[in-house]
């Protein structure tokens, strides 16, 4: 079932044109965005890459506003305000593609030397029949008060 829902993904990126490194490299963008790649004028209310900027990060740009403000008889007060795309989420989603501690989807936990964890019941959560059950067992095994303390939490 996973192999056929692989082969349906893969068929679909194809034929919209999507391919992993091309997301990758738009993600890249966004992720590394930083504000000092604009010349920003805030007269004109223009926004233009730096010379030394990566070629394509005006696509890191969420939103350009422009304002204009009367201000007093024959004054003007330009404000231009630019938002960039939210670097937090691109670097989560980059995190995660290339493996990185805390961005993981999902978390898997291990016992000792790698075995499954065993689940132990707690006393409230038991019936009266398996609460007897383990109080015999327990008492069978001539273990301390103490290490049934322990081993019930």
């Amino acid at each position: 079932m996973i192999a056929a829902l692989n082969r349906a993904q893969d068929a679909r990126a194809e034929r919209v044109g999507i391919e992993s490194d091309r997301v990758l490299e738009e993600l890249k963008e966004l992720a590394f965005s930083n504000i000092g790649q604009y010349e920003i004028d805030p007269n004109a209310g223009t926004v233009r890459l730096r010379p030394d900027a990566p070629p394509r990060a005006m696509r890191a740009i969420a939103s350009i506003t422009h304002r204009v403000i009367p201000a007093g008889p024959n004054g003007k007060i330009y404000e231009i305000e630019i938002r960039l795309w939210d670097k937090p989420s691109m670097l989560r989603l980059a995190g995660r593609h290339v493996g990185v501690k805390g961005f993981v989807h999902r978390l898997e936990l291990t016992g000792e030397n790698g075995s499954a964890i065993e689940r132990q019941h707690r006393v409230d959560e038991m019936s009266d029949d398996e609460l007897k059950a383990r109080v015999a067992e327990l008492m069978a095994s001539n273990m301390s008060w103490r290490e049934i303390s322990a081993n019930s939490r």
